[in-house]
């Protein structure tokens, strides 16, 4: 499923919108600040920050948010006012909804897979169970009375990867959620125990964890080896995280894991050398999502959603 634009070519070239830059700026910060205060990524508080950056700034001060020695420019840019005044400034709690909804519902994020994702996440299913284990906005922090929107699982159905997993199951004749399925958490971690006594209850003695952030890929597969699985570890090294080696780890160490560049590289081995009674645990942003394309299409649905509402 992806979004449908309308026959208005202003409308679908909304990165020609005079403001596209300076709210992508703002939407871009807010989602950093509410990253930084929570852990983990949440569109409510990213929404609400977005909020206050478009019409009322003086709120951060009020609050106490936005000040970052790491980042400078980030209260500055927060704080900025736009060339033009809004037609409409619109109510907070619907403000908030609607930039939910566009982040959810609307964005394109099958757009941002990389070219290779479709065919590499065909080889993982045809070769055994897939889980795509993933960490972002899910149920949100309750315990601090800010709710989640699951965009997490709004991205993978977006990504349109049911079909994918439809035909799979067909060919081997199982059901789609043997086939693959999603474990999505604020904290993936924490879900790594569950996930490991449900591969043990399917008799799986071996499992690939393709990660694009080194410190998760060293966690999981510990863990996996201290549950007594056969760990193969593969590190998708992309641009942004690809230099993040944890502390105290050399060279040596990392010849444990196949790096690869790309997910693309995942199918040839596959093909020839895939262990027998294998799973993937397999990360989305960053291993089948390119973070900057996504980014773009982030943007795109959410300048698009406030200009159809004149509260730009």
């Amino acid at each position: 499923m992806s979004e449908q634009l309308s026959g208005n070519p202003e409308e679908n070239n909304i990165e020609a919108d005079p403001l596209y830059h300076d709210v992508s700026e703002k939407l871009l910060t807010a989602w950093g600040t509410s990253t930084d205060e929570l852990g983990s990524a949440n569109i409510y508080r990213t929404a609400e920050y977005l909020y206050y950056s478009l019409y009322d700034p003086e709120e951060f001060a009020r609050r106490g948010v936005g000040q970052s020695e790491r980042y400078p420019d980030r209260l500055p840019t927060l704080q900025k006012e736009l060339p033009s005044r809004p037609e409409i400034v619109p109510e907070e709690r619907v403000f908030i909804e609607r930039v939910r909804h566009a982040l959810t519902r609307e964005t394109n994020y099958k757009e941002a897979l990389y070219p290779e994702t479709p065919a590499a996440l065909r080889a993982m299913m045809e070769t055994g169970p897939t889980i795509i284990w993933t960490a972002g906005d899910m149920v949100g922090f309750p315990e601090r009375d800010i709710p989640g929107s699951k965009q997490q699982l709004q991205k993978i159905v977006l990504s349109e990867f049911n079909e994918l997993r439809r035909e799979v199951a067909e060919q081997k004749n199982l059901p789609p959620n043997e086939v693959m399925r999603v474990a999505a958490a604020e904290d993936k971690l924490a879900l790594l125990p569950e996930i490991f006594d449900g591969l043990k209850e399917r008799d799986r003695q071996h499992i690939t964890i393709l990660e694009d952030r080194l410190h998760n890929l060293v966690a999981a597969t510990e863990l996996g080896r201290e549950n007594g699985f056969h760990v193969s570890p593969v590190w998708v090294r992309e641009p942004r995280h690809g230099h993040k080696i944890p502390s105290g780890m050399t060279e040596k160490d990392l010849e444990q894991y196949l790096i690869i560049q790309n997910i693309g590289e995942i199918i040839q081995p596959l093909k020839t050398n895939a262990p027998e009674q294998t799973a993937f645990l397999c990360d989305y942003d960053g291993v089948l999502s390119d973070h900057q394309k996504r980014i773009l299409e982030q943007n795109k649905a959410v300048v698009r959603a406030l200009r159809a509402q004149r509260w730009l």
